[in-house]
């Protein structure tokens, strides 16, 4: 794969037919020496579920992931750009049928509806995202 990102991740579970992965991301300040004494000190921990047949892989292996940059960028168009331009039309068309209050009041839940169908189709965006697992 070319033009990739790799993240570095922890078997975590192995399923049927799927990886579960433990992604940890330290803070941007983890390597600063006054953290002892910040209180924005912190990790994010991930959870990544690969579909994958035949996996031989046992948890708490030690892998990378390796995906495509261009997926990032989808990933972002559907979490982010979608939602932003859903919410601005929504607002834009019906502010000028109704009072402006209520068609925020919609705009905000257009978006909730937005995301509950994403949810409700995961499985199938999921396979638009391709990931490598790579035992290191």
């Amino acid at each position: 794969m070319e033009n990739c990102t790799q993240q570095t991740g922890l078997i975590d579970k192995v399923g049927k037919n799927f990886v579960r992965i433990r992604i940890i991301q330290p803070s941007a300040c983890a390597a600063c020496h006054a953290r002892g004494g910040c209180g924005a000190f912190s990790s994010k921990e991930n959870y990544l579920d690969i579909p994958l047949a035949n996996a031989s892989f046992q948890p708490g292996e030690t892998v990378a992931i390796r995906f495509n940059n261009s997926q990032g960028l989808k990933a972002v168009w559907y979490g982010y750009v979608l939602p932003f331009i859903t919410i601005i039309t929504v607002l834009l068309v019906l502010s000028a049928f109704m009072h402006e209050g209520i068609a925020g009041v919609m705009a905000l839940a257009s978006v909730g509806i937005y995301y509950t169908l994403l949810k409700l189709f995961g499985k199938n965006l999921t396979k638009a995202f391709r990931y490598e697992i790579i035992r290191t």
